[in-house]
């Protein structure tokens, strides 16, 4: 038995019974970030998670991801083995910002029925937090979005669209 939550489940894949710390594992988490078919480290890492939660643990995972230009799937729903994955797709052709990618997965986040954890790969992936404050959000931030675009020259510094993302990001981390 996993007590999660105040939740009782059985273990039918091991059948027999285990009693965990109350809080140990969770019934549901969504992992928000880039997934497959998108190459990455980022994506591998989700993906590996998701399949070991899901696998190991008896998790209920579900991914929302980003499908970027060269990588979009014509699917926007379907399941990788045990994990249901969820594709957005850009409401503009040829234009992706960090600030759509947030709004876009959170909209489909508020969609879905409440997770018992949310699990962002990036800062820009935070918003779910300002609406579902109850559901505790776990920030793994592969990357700082605007030094990286400063540097591939992106962005120059005294940008305001520079000012803007350093907020999100400083406020993301901060909810998280």
């Amino acid at each position: 038995i996993y007590r999660t939550n105040l939740k009782v489940r059985k273990n039918i894949k091991y059948g027999h019974n285990i009693h965990r710390p109350m809080g140990a594992v969770p019934d549901k988490v969504c992992m928000i970030g880039a997934y497959k078919p998108i190459k990455g480290g980022v994506s591998t890492h989700i993906s590996e998670l998701s399949h070991s939660l899901a696998n190991y643990h008896g998790v209920e995972v579900s991914v929302i991801t980003m499908c970027d230009r060269t990588n979009c799937n014509a699917k926007t729903h379907w399941f990788d083995g045990k994990i249901e994955i969820y594709q957005e797709r850009y409401p503009l052709n040829g234009i992706e910002t960090p600030i759509q990618n947030g709004i876009m997965v959170t909209l489909r986040a508020l969609k879905l029925p409440p997770p018992d954890i949310y699990h962002s790969h990036s800062v820009f992936n935070c918003f779910t937090k300002v609406f579902r404050r109850n559901v505790p959000l776990v920030l793994t931030n592969h990357s700082i979005y605007t030094r990286e675009a400063i540097v591939h020259g992106t962005l120059k510094r005294d940008m305001g669209q520079v000012k803007i993302y350093r907020k999100i990001e400083s406020n993301s981390v901060h909810k998280a």
